[in-house]
């Protein structure tokens, strides 16, 4: 899908390196593996709450069960742009991997398994409000909750806040596809 999707990124985004994307989303897969495994959370690069919240919810699922997963001889074959959508103040952009590895739970045995990951990526480009709740923004001095990206000071307090993640690709999920 490269070959389609390829154009449409470059003309909404011309500077942006989609091999050094490919690489994050790589990387974001390998943090994730690594995250899992030691059942404490790593620090991934600009991610969003949605994320680090699933990925805590994978490791505290794990220490309630008791389980324990083991990975080796992970390889990831090949990542591809599989969608971009740009609609609504937010685009998004899905990177697909392919990926093979080796898994046990506690003391059984290492099963090889194949699979394909979608790694999204979201891009907030517009001061509007918006509908999708993955990303958040609150004040810094009292919590309060952000509703218009535009804002430039909090609605309750009138701290002024800073938009971080406005014109910026964050993580936003990691799924088997």
């Amino acid at each position: 899908m490269d070959s389609v999707i390829l154009p449409k990124l470059n003309k909404d985004f011309p500077s942006l390196n989609v091999a050094e994307m490919k690489e994050l989303a790589e990387n974001s897969i390998m943090l994730s593996f690594k995250s899992i495994e030691k059942l404490k959370l790593e620090k991934f690069p600009k991610v969003s709450e949605k994320f680090t919240n699933s990925i805590q919810d994978k490791i505290e699922d794990l220490i309630l069960q008791n389980n324990k997963l083991s990975f080796k001889d992970i390889k990831i074959h090949r990542s591809v742009l599989n969608s971009y959508t740009n609609k609504k103040g937010l685009c998004s952009l899905i990177i697909q991997s392919s990926i093979e590895y080796s898994v046990k739970t506690n003391d059984s045995e290492y099963k090889k398994v194949q699979r394909r990951l979608n790694t999204e990526f979201v891009y907030v480009y517009e001061n509007s409000e918006n509908e999708h709740k993955s990303l958040s923004l609150s004040c810094p001095k009292c919590g309060a909750p952000v509703s218009n990206l535009g804002n430039k000071k909090c609605d309750y307090c009138s701290t002024g806040i800073v938009d971080i993640a406005k014109k910026t690709w964050i993580l936003n999920d990691i799924k088997m596809s």
